[in-house]
C-alpha cells in the first residue's frame, strides 16, 4: 500500500468518525392502551417528523440514530401523549407517559437528568400558579376586580420566582444542553438580562440546537428594541384636556415616560401602583408623562378616571401599530417605562417603580434596573 492510499484511508476514516451515529433508546410505558402512530420529531425551523412507527398496546420502544445530543419529541397521532427528551447518543431512557406529564429516568443521560432536576424545582411553583390562575379567573368572572388584581400580583410574583429558578439553573450549568434549554425558556423584557445570559452561554457547545435559536431570536428582538443611552425621540401629542404636549417642553427635568392602555390588565395594575408613589416621585423631581395606546377616547377617559391619573396624560387615539410615538420608542408591548434624563437621554429602559424610588434626583441615570416580567406584559 503506497503512502497516498494510506493518507486517503485515514482521511475517509476521520470523516466517517465525524458523521458516525449512535442510537438513543426510549422505552415508553403508557397509563392506558394506545393504538395509532408514534412520531419521532425535533424542531428544526418547525416541528419536523423524522421517523414513524405503529403502536398497539401500553408500551413500546423507540430507537433512533443520532450524531449529537439534542432535544427530541415523541408524539402520538391521534394525540394521547407528547414526550420531550434531551437525548444523547447511546443513552437509554425509561419513560412513564400520561398526556403531557411524563416521568423520565435514565442512568446514562446526564443532560436529561439535569433538566429533570430543574423541572422538579419548578413543579411546586407551576402548581401554585395554576391554582392562582384559576382563582383569578373566578374573581374576574364574578366582577370582583380589586380582589382579582391582588391575585394577579401573587401570580406575577410566582412567575418571577420560576423565572429566577431557571436563571439560577443557567448560571449553575452554562455549558450544558439542559442549561441551554432553560435559557430558551427564560422570559424577560430586558435586553440587559438577556445579554447577561448570552454571556453565560458564550462557551456553550450546543449552539446548533433549536434551544439556542429560540433564545437568540428573543435576544435579538430585544436588542433591536433597546434604546437606552440614546437621545429620547421628541414628539408632539395631546393631553386629556386637549392641551398640546411636547416632550421637549420637559427639557431640564427628569421624565418618567409611561406607555399603557386601558385594555391592558398589567398596565392598569401598574397605573394604580404609580398613583400610590406619585407624590414620592414628585419629591424626587421626577415628572410623570403617560402615553395611552388606546384608540377610543371613551375607554381612555374611563380608565384614567378609575385609576385617578392626575399627572400629564396623553393619547393620539390611533391603532396600536400606527401610533407614531410608540414606533419611535420601539414599543411593541405594554406596559413600558423609560426614564429620560434632564439632558433628554434615555437613562433607563423598563425600570421598576421600586428602583426609581431608590434613585436620588441627581442619580436618575443609574444603570441598575429591574424589568417587568413577561407575565406582566401584554404583547401585540
Amino acid at each position: 500500500m503506497n503512502i497516498k492510499t494510506k493518507i486517503s484511508l485515514i482521511f475517509w476514516g476521520i470523516c466517517a468518525s465525524c458523521y458516525a451515529q449512535t442510537p438513543f433508546t426510549c422505552h415508553v410505558k403508557l397509563d392506558k392502551p394506545f393504538h395509532g402512530k408514534v412520531i419521532v420529531a425535533k424542531i428544526i425551523d418547525r416541528l419536523t417528523g423524522l421517523d414513524t412507527l405503529e403502536v398497539s398496546g401500553k408500551d413500546f420502544t423507540v430507537k433512533y440514530n443520532i450524531q449529537q445530543a439534542e432535544e427530541y419529541r415523541i408524539l402520538s397521532r391521534p394525540f394521547t401523549f407528547d414526550i420531550s427528551v434531551l437525548a444523547e447518543p447511546g443513552c437509554h431512557y425509561e419513560i412513564s407517559a400520561n398526556g403531557r406529564e411524563n416521568d423520565i429516568t435514565t442512568v446514562d443521560g446526564k443532560e436529561q437528568n439535569l433538566y429533570t432536576k430543574l423541572l422538579k424545582q419548578c413543579a411546586p411553583i407551576s402548581e401554585e400558579m395554576n391554582k392562582v390562575g384559576k382563582e383569578y379567573m373566578k374573581l374576574k368572572e364574578a366582577g370582583k376586580l380589586k380582589e382579582a388584581e391582588e391575585v394577579l400580583k401573587a401570580n406575577n410574583a410566582l412567575f418571577e420566582k420560576e423565572n429566577q429558578t431557571k436563571l439560577a439553573f443557567v448560571k449553575a450549568h452554562p455549558n450544558t444542553l439542559a442549561g441551554m434549554k432553560a435559557a430558551s425558556e427564560y422570559l424577560s423584557m430586558s435586553y440587559k438580562d438577556m445579554n447577561d445570559i448570552k454571556e453565560l452561554l458564550r462557551d456553550n457547545p450546543y449552539k446548533y440546537t433549536y434551544s439556542w435559536r429560540s433564545f437568540n431570536s428573543k435576544y435579538q428582538e430585544l436588542a433591536d428594541k433597546w434604546i437606552e443611552n440614546k437621545q429620547a425621540p421628541d414628539f408632539t401629542t395631546t393631553d386629556i384636556n386637549g392641551k398640546i404636549v411636547r416632550l421637549s417642553d420637559f427639557r431640564g427635568k427628569t421624565v418618567l415616560l409611561d406607555f399603557w392602555a386601558s385594555w391592558c390588565v398589567p398596565c392598569r395594575a401598574k397605573m394604580k401602583e404609580l398613583r400610590k408613589v406619585y407624590d414620592q416621585l414628585k419629591e424626587r423631581n421626577i415628572t410623570v408623562l403617560s402615553i395611552s395606546m388606546d384608540e377610543k377616547r371613551s375607554a381612555w377617559e374611563k380608565a384614567s378616571k378609575e385609576d385617578d391619573v392626575i399627572w400629564t396624560n396623553t393619547c393620539d387615539l390611533k391603532p396600536f401599530r400606527e401610533n407614531s410615538i410608540g414606533k419611535a420608542y420601539k414599543v411593541t408591548n405594554v406596559p413600558q417605562l423609560f426614564v429620560i434624563s434632564p439632558e433628554g437621554v434615555i437613562a433607563t429602559q423598563n425600570p421598576s417603580l421600586k428602583e426609581i424610588l431608590k434613585t436620588s434626583p441627581s442619580k436618575t441615570t443609574s444603570k441598575k434596573h429591574t424589568s417587568y416580567s413577561a407575565a406582566e406584559t401584554i404583547v401585540l
